[in-house]
C-alpha cells in the first residue's frame, strides 16, 4: 500500500476514532486533504435521486430540486467552496448511483444509498445521516403489529433484498408463515393492497410514507435498520475523511436534527 493511502487510512481511522469519544477536538475541515484537490477541479459532482419525498424531489412549481440530501448537498458545497451552488448535483435513477459511482462520473452519492455489508465491497460509507427501518403498510383495520401477520401476504418490489428481510423478520415469530408476493412497481403494490390481492406492503419508511394515505397505516413494529450514508469511490480515503468531518460539523452544530424537522422526516409511528 502506498504511504499517502496508509496516511489516508489513518486519518479515516482516527476520524471515526474521535467521532465516538465525547470531548474529542474535531476535525477541522480546512486542514483535510481533499478541500485542496476539489478547490483546484473548481467542483463536486454528487449524485441525487429525485423522487423520494423529503428527501430529494423536483419542485414542480419551481423546476428546483429540494429536499433533506439536498441541503446535505448544499451544505458541503459551502464548507468546500464557500458557495453552496458550487457543487454539481446530477439527477438519476436511484438504480443509477452505484454505477455512476463505480467509473468514476460522479465524486459521490447522496440518495437514501444505505450501507450495506455488499456494497462496502464496492464503496466507502461516511457515518450514517438518517437511519430508516423496514415497516409495513396495511389498510386501516385489525393489522397494527408484525406479529399479526402470519398466513398474510406480504407484497414487495423486486430485486431489492426485500423478500429476504421479511422471511428474516418472520423467523423471529413461533411457527410464523407469511407469503410474499412480488411487484414491479409501488403504485402496482398499493393498488394491490387495496383492492386487498395483499394484506400489506413491505419497504423502507422513507418510501413508504409517500404512499401513506386515509385509507392506510404503518404497522407499530419498525425492523432491519438501513443506514443512509455518503458513498465514495473505493479506496478515496481522502473524501470519505471530508465526508465524515462535514456530516459531523452538521451533527454538532445541531443542522442535521434541523433539517429532519423542517423535512417532517420524523417518523411519530414506531414503537419505542
Amino acid at each position: 500500500m502506498k504511504k499517502k493511502a496508509v496516511s489516508a487510512l489513518i486519518l479515516a481511522v482516527l476520524l471515526s476514532f474521535c467521532m465516538s469519544i465525547s470531548g474529542c477536538e474535531p476535525v477541522k475541515i480546512e486542514d483535510l486533504p481533499a478541500i485542496q484537490k476539489l478547490r483546484d477541479i473548481g467542483t463536486i459532482r454528487i449524485a441525487v435521486a429525485p423522487g423520494l419525498p423529503g428527501f430529494c424531489w423536483q419542485n414542480p412549481e419551481t423546476g428546483q430540486l429540494e429536499g433533506y440530501e439536498v441541503d446535505i448537498a448544499r451544505y458541503i458545497s459551502k464548507a468546500v467552496f464557500g458557495d453552496e451552488k458550487a457543487a454539481e448535483l446530477v439527477p438519476m435513477d436511484a438504480k443509477l448511483c452505484g454505477p455512476k459511482l463505480e467509473t468514476g462520473e460522479v465524486d459521490i452519492v447522496i440518495a437514501a444509498f444505505y450501507d450495506t455489508q455488499a456494497r462496502r465491497e464496492k464503496f466507502e460509507f461516511s457515518q450514517p445521516y438518517f437511519t430508516d427501518y423496514m415497516t409495513l403498510l396495511v389498510k386501516r383495520g385489525p393489522l397494527t403489529l408484525f406479529g399479526q401477520m402470519s398466513g398474510k401476504k406480504i407484497g414487495f418490489i423486486a430485486g431489492n433484498g426485500t423478500d429476504e428481510l421479511i422471511k428474516a423478520e418472520a423467523g423471529k415469530y413461533t411457527d410464523m408463515a407469511v407469503e410474499t408476493v412480488p411487484y414491479g412497481s409501488y403504485p402496482e403494490a398499493k393498488q394491490a393492497l387495496l383492492e386487498g390481492k395483499i394484506d400489506a406492503l413491505c419497504s423502507r419508511w422513507a418510501v413508504l410514507r409517500a404512499y401513506a394515505d386515509i385509507d392506510t397505516v404503518f404497522i407499530s413494529d419498525r425492523f432491519a435498520p438501513q443506514n443512509y450514508a455518503i458513498a465514495c469511490i473505493k479506496g478515496d480515503m481522502d473524501m470519505l475523511n471530508l465526508m465524515n468531518a462535514v456530516l459531523d460539523e452538521m451533527k454538532r452544530n445541531g443542522l442535521i436534527d434541523e433539517l429532519i424537522n423542517k423535512w417532517d422526516l420524523i417518523d411519530t409511528g414506531k414503537k419505542e
